[in-house]
């Protein structure tokens, strides 16, 4: 008889390692999965930065990444989806880009009125 309970001992610890083993390729495929719909992402904001922005504003955008890399990424997302709803119609110069994230930046301040 014990050496049946070893058996079915021995039995469902493979099981388990197998299952374990199943597990942990599914979160590493998910993880793979991941990383490269995040790479795909990261090319399609690059390739449409350069589409759209001049030099002058490619150069604002990468100072504006050093110092605040959220807003940076924030404002790459907002030019982005204005260039794929046809907003965009020719290159951004470096002034207008400043003028986008001027009224970004207006967009976000609210104020608390006590009435």
């Amino acid at each position: 008889m014990k050496e049946g309970e070893a058996e079915k001992k021995r039995l469902l610890m493979r099981q388990r390692a197998l299952l374990e083993n199943q597990l942990s390729q599914k979160a590493a495929q998910d993880v793979a999965v991941h990383q490269q719909a995040i790479a795909e992402l990261e090319a399609l904001k690059k390739e449409v930065m350069l589409k759209i922005l001049d030099k002058g504003a490619r150069q604002r955008l990468s100072n504006l990444k050093l110092v605040k890399p959220d807003l940076a990424e924030t404002l790459k997302i907002y030019l982005v989806q204005l260039y794929q709803t046809g907003q965009i119609r020719s290159r951004i110069t470096e002034k207008e880009l400043v003028q986008i994230l001027s009224m970004m930046q207006k967009k976000k301040k609210f104020k608390i009125r006590r009435m």
